[in-house]
Parts: C-alpha cells; sequence; structure tokens
C-alpha cells in the first residue's frame, strides 16, 4: 500500500484516539502546560493535536518499514554532514548512540544502521506482548541490525567491544528501578534519565553521540548526530546523561509535537 494511503488511515486514527478515545489527552495537556507556561490554552491545544496526529503517523511509518525499500528510506531520512557524523562514520572502534522516542526513532536507527562501518546492537525493553515484540525486533533487525534486551546489552556490549559495534540507547524511558536512574529538572518538571549509557562508556572509554531528529515535514526527516563526549575519563560524574538531557529538551522546545514521551508523567 503507498504511505499516501497508509496517511489516510493515519488521519482517521489521529481523530478516533483523540476525539473519542481521549487517550491520555489529561497528561498530555499537564505536559504541555508545565513545559510551556507562556503558551496560551489555544496554542496548547493546537500542539496537543499535531502531537496526536503525529504519533498516528510514527506508528503508520513504522508499519511501512517492514516493507520500505533502502532506496525510499534514505531518501526520506537523511543524515547531515557535519563534524560530529563525520567522525562517526570514519571511526572503527565501538561507540554510544543515545537516541529518543522522538521524530520517527525506527526510521533514523534504520538508516545510521545501514550507513555506518560497524555492527549496530539497539536496545529494547521487553514488552508483555509476544506479537508486538516479533513485530518490533522485525523491523529494527529488517537491515542488519541487532537488537538486545536493555537487562542485558551492559553485558553484551563488553563481550562484543573489540568487534566494534554501536550500541544504540531509546534513552528516554522512565526506568523502572530509579536506583540505577538520576533525575533532572526536565521541561518544568522532575525526570529520571538512565544512567546505563554513561557507565558503559566510562568503563569502556567510548565515543558518545546523540542523535537530534528533526522533522522536516510529513514523512522527511532529518538526524543531526551531535558528539556528546569523546574523553569520558576526564569529564565529571553524571555530565554525559545531563547532556544528553539538555540536548533532548532543546529539542522537545523546539518540535513538541515530535516527543512521544509527553504521554508520559514526567513528574516524579
Amino acid at each position: 500500500m503507498p504511505i499516501s494511503w497508509l496517511y489516510k488511515i493515519s488521519e482517521l486514527c489521529s481523530f478516533i484516539i483523540y476525539n473519542i478515545l481521549r487517550y491520555k489527552r489529561k497528561i498530555v495537556k499537564a505536559n504541555l502546560v508545565s513545559a510551556f507556561p507562556g503558551k496560551s490554552e489555544e496554542e496548547i491545544n493546537q500542539i496537543c493535536w499535531q502531537f496526536y496526529k503525529n504519533m498516528a503517523d510514527i506508528g503508520i511509518e513504522t508499519i511501512k518499514a517492514l516493507k520500505i525499500s533502502k532506496e525510499e528510506l534514505q531518501k526520506r531520512v537523511a543524515i547531515s554532514e557535519n563534524e560530529a557524523s563525520k567522525r562517526y562514520f570514519s571511526q572503527q572502534g565501538s561507540s554510544i548512540i543515545m537516541s529518543a522516542h522522538f521524530g520517527n526513532w525506527e526510521w533514523a536507527e534504520l538508516v545510521l544502521g545501514q550507513a555506518a562501518n560497524n555492527q549496530m546492537q539497539v536496545s529494547y525493553l521487553k514488552l508483555n506482548s509476544k506479537c508486538f515484540n516479533a513485530f518490533m525486533k522485525s523491523v529494527r533487525t529488517r537491515f542488519g541490525n541487532q537488537v538486545v534486551d536493555m537487562k542485558y546489552v551492559f553485558k553484551h556490549a563488553i563481550l562484543k567491544n573489540d568487534d566494534s559495534i554501536t550500541t544504540f540507547y531509546l534513552a528516554d524511558l522512565n526506568p523502572k528501578q530509579h536506583h540505577e536512574a538520576i533525575s533532572f529538572s526536565f521541561l518544568n518538571q522532575s525526570k529520571p534519565f538512565f544512567t546505563g549509557p554513561e557507565k558503559l562508556a566510562l568503563r569502556l572509554g567510548l565515543d558518545v553521540y546523540f542523535t537530534k531528529i528533526i522533522k522536516v515535514k510529513r514523512g522527511y526527516y532529518r538526524v543531526d548526530l551531535m558528539l556528546i563526549s569523546d574523553n569520558n575519563i576526564s569529564v565529571g560524574a553524571n555530565y554525559i546523561t545531563t547532556q544528553y538531557a539538555k540536548m533532548l529538551e532543546n529539542s522537545v522546545v523546539e518540535q513538541p509535537e515530535c516527543w512521544a514521551g509527553l504521554f508520559e508523567k514526567q513528574d516524579y
């Protein structure tokens, strides 16, 4: 089915979820009001509606990822040529990419994996649904990437470090075990962030990158790789996690409708 037809389905789904089911509308609005106290009620409502439309599109685009060609995907997701991307694509050793549920993170991960010089392992949080887990594995491994359960990604990265791998973290998930997280003021609320990526980087001395995913227009994205740290021995405690939180916050401020984290209650 052409993606233009799928977007028609997306429009119907977003209307039902927003207007009829009203799925998590109170949480989304509360997060937006807290994050943008200077915006009017009309502006908040507009961002909220755009958010639901965008999330429906992401769902449709993720399904499309099962059949989309490499060539079509590369047309729709462009990787910016900057100093960070040149460094990443020229290096031979292992590294870490810290991403988020922002823009189309699934398409971004697939394109980055295609372009990389080494194997990419994508961490995932195992869900109760066997069908959904199988579906997401099919999407994320379609062009050669590996998927590793979040519980084992640290161990797997250490074992595979000599083989030069990239570990791709969706690092904005709320950690289930808060003793392994650190909280920051994020969009005027307190939010916990995983410390696992930072611990792994310090343990192995790895470069750490952030993926700033920008929605250019419907179905088209740009990925800006940003270097967080390339000298992990000298950085202070929580530096990597702090920088990641700041970079993600800047992305959300620029395009709030593109962050799936608005579905979550952020105040801890």
